[in-house]
């Protein structure tokens, strides 16, 4: 006889009512284990898209292969250190780009996927490292090559364009920290409607 679902317990036929919280609870880590996986998915995506973006509003410093070296000449004849300056700039709009869209993506998460806050904490940290690695990495690819490798076999004069990079810790500080901005943004906000929502008490 095929077993069947016992509603007193909760169990199927054969089982017995202890086994209910424990299955209860395997599907409460399996249904955690997704939201975690899922909240990840989306920082990673997000990555990928402020990558994009970064590329898409940066603009590299021209400079030139001089005895092995990247340099430009100013207007006043000095040589300069392009990279400084491309650095500047690539850093700064990275955070740009990336704080409010680690913000959006906490908040978002935080506010959809709440059954399991200390899971949706874990998994935001998580997923804000792998969409500053992400976005790092593309935007790198997507911006001109390294000119100082360039520059080391190129002839002098050659022009050459400074590459989308920023200082390495950078993208991953200013991703966990929105992220988490967010998040405790979304915290906040429930537990004030939490609170409006609880009955007052009656003997007050």
């Amino acid at each position: 006889m095929p077993e069947r679902l016992n509603p007193d317990v909760g169990v199927r036929d054969g089982g017995s009512a202890a086994d209910a919280p424990r299955l209860r609870g395997r599907r409460e880590w399996g249904r955690a284990g997704v939201q975690a996986l899922l909240v990840v998915v989306v920082f990673a995506l997000a990555g990928l898209g402020a990558a994009w973006l970064w590329h898409l509003v940066w603009e590299p410093s021209r400079g030139l292969a001089f005895q092995g070296r990247f340099v430009v000449v100013d207007r006043d004849g000095f040589y300069d250190l392009p990279q400084l300056r491309g650095l500047f700039s690539a850093t700064g709009l990275l955070a740009v780009v990336a704080f409010p869209t680690a913000v959006a993506v906490g908040l978002v998460t935080a506010l959809l996927l709440d059954r399991h806050e200390l899971v949706t904490l874990a998994a935001v940290v998580v997923g804000a490292v792998v969409a500053a690695a992400l976005m790092a990495w593309l935007g790198q690819q997507l911006g001109p090559p390294d000119p100082d490798v360039l520059a080391r076999s190129a002839d002098d004069g050659t022009t050459l364009l400074s590459a989308l990079e920023a200082p390495r810790p950078v993208p991953y500080l200013v991703w966990t920290t929105g992220a988490l901005v967010g998040l405790l943004v979304a915290f906040v906000g429930v537990a004030k409607r939490g609170a409006r929502r609880a009955p007052a008490d009656p003997r007050a």
